[in-house]
């Protein structure tokens, strides 16, 4: 999960904040709740199924058994991540300068890594 962090995740949120900043910009909350939305909807599913997919390669599942994996834990998970990132998004979003969101997002992360790894762990259905 570290490397995942430093060498997939970190540079395309860095890439990802400036784009919504850009494409959303301003700190009203009309724009605040259109990037977390946004964030919510495009970003969080690609970010997880990007966890799923590099996480399973490291451990030796086959291509097929990582998309497998997304197709079985990414909407439950998705479903636990809006609970938790709905509102940490809303507070860098809103709060925190765009140079400092990454590494808000950062902290954060450390313990919603924990709870994802925890996930894709988890028996797969019969």
């Amino acid at each position: 999960l570290i490397l995942t962090g430093l060498l997939a995740v970190g540079p395309m949120l860095t890439v990802w904040f400036d784009a919504l900043e850009a494409a959303i910009p301003g700190s009203s909350i009309r724009a605040v709740m259109a990037r977390t939305v946004v964030d919510q909807i495009i970003q969080a599913p690609f970010i997880m199924s990007v966890i799923f997919v590099l996480s399973g390669l490291a451990e030796g599942l086959s291509p097929a058994a990582c998309a497998q994996r997304v197709r079985n834990k990414l909407i439950p998970t998705w479903k636990a991540c809006i609970g938790v990132w709905g509102p940490v998004q809303l507070v860098n979003q809103g709060l925190i300068p765009l140079k400092f969101r990454v590494m808000f997002q950062a902290f954060v992360s450390f313990f919603w890594d924990m709870a994802v790894s925890i996930q894709a762990h988890k028996p797969q259905p019969a």
